[in-house]
């Protein structure tokens, strides 16, 4: 069992909880990512100050982004052994993570962490604005849902990137949402991507009564049916924009979608990112040519 004394820090003791805990979740963030999750009004010299200090006490260490310029790479964080112990002993802290290895941080699955995260942060930035709730641990990867029996033991299960909770608290509207998050960088066929979204229209109204009008399971878990967000990234806007339209087309075709009242919704990162998720950056799968926002309203409403 490694010593998990706290080794002393100069950052703010607060600050520094926050950015374990971030790290647990979230396995591998960059330092702008940090640094907009936990002190985005923070001097950038300040957040990297913080992270050297977290990692010469023995608590996070770092790699490089893979295919980022050699003469300026970006830097990566994740979690040490010391670093994911006393991570488990704060509040925040659930279940036992994964731990990403040096060789994961440096893997294939790198990009696509981070896109994730880059979604998130991409609410959480709207939720600053607003005034609503989206902090630092709103989001979780990775999250397997059952949708029925299969030829395993373990039966089917539909897996979302990550499932985001947003709250709105603003005086007209007060609701906890959910969100499931599909990240597409173009590494899967779009015949495998249309399959996917699928299996969330068997989630729609899979139940655990077999032959029986029972209560779907999903109303386990969320208040209300979460969309599923679909974003576009990793390539020129051009083959995004493509990818993107050639799937909402598949998704409409899609019977099990059809006849599902889950929605499923489309949008490119770089929108996100820019315009955040309140634009009408998002097209659907059943009206492809009307731009609405993530809670469905087109522009305007």
């Amino acid at each position: 069992m490694p010593d998990v004394s706290p080794a002393p820090l100069r950052a703010p003791r607060q600050v520094a909880v926050e950015m374990l805990a971030s790290l647990y979740q979230h396995r591998l963030l960059s330092t702008e990512q940090l640094r907009a999750m936990h002190c985005p009004h923070a001097s950038e010299q300040w957040g990297r100050q913080v992270l050297r200090e977290l990692k010469d006490a023995g608590y996070v260490t770092s790699t490089n982004k893979r295919g980022g310029s050699p003469g300026e790479p970006m830097r990566l964080w994740f979690l040490t052994e010391l670093g994911a112990s006393t991570a488990e002993l704060t509040p925040q802290a659930e279940d036992r993570r994964i731990i990403v290895t040096d060789a994961g941080a440096a893997g294939q699955l790198q990009a696509h962490t981070l896109a994730v995260n880059d979604v998130a942060i991409a609410f959480m930035a709207a939720a600053g604005a607003r005034g609503d709730i989206c902090g630092p641990l709103a989001w979780r990867h990775e999250v397997a849902h059952n949708i029925g029996a299969g030829a395993g033991r373990r039966g089917e299960r539909v897996i979302a990137d990550a499932v985001l909770e947003y709250t709105l608290s603003g005086e007209d509207e007060i609701a906890i949402l959910y969100r499931f998050i599909e990240l597409d960088r173009g590494t899967m066929t779009l015949g495998s991507v249309s399959q996917k979204l699928a299996r969330y229209a068997r989630l729609a109204s899979y139940s655990e009564e077999p032959g029986r009008a029972g209560t779907p399971l999903w109303r386990q878990f969320y208040p209300t049916l979460p969309a599923v967000l679909v974003v576009f990234a990793g390539r020129r806007r051009s083959e995004l924009e493509q990818r993107m339209d050639v799937l909402a087309s598949l998704a409409n075709a899609e019977p099990a979608l059809a006849n599902s009242e889950i929605a499923v919704l489309f949008t490119l990162l770089d929108d996100l990112q820019e315009r955040g998720p309140f634009a009408p950056i998002f097209i659907g799968a059943h009206a492809p040519d009307t731009p609405i926002d993530w809670l469905g309203r087109p522009e305007g409403s």
